[in-house]
């Protein structure tokens, strides 16, 4: 019980981390060109992330 407890800190901890990452990037984009570049990047990380967390299921 406490390992999972341990994994579930360090996953909210690392996601917290992540959107404050791109929090930032998205108030430093300049122009609608970074914007879409921006929002096709974090689309692509987030398809990966349900990829490889569904493939074992």
């Amino acid at each position: 019980m406490e390992k999972l407890v341990e994994l579930n800190l360090q996953v909210v901890k690392s996601t917290l981390a992540e959107g404050q990452e791109n929090t930032q990037r998205a108030l430093s984009v300049k122009d609608a060109q970074e914007l879409v570049a921006l929002q096709a990047s974090l689309t692509q990380l987030v398809a990966e992330r349900c990829c490889r967390t569904a493939a074992p299921v």
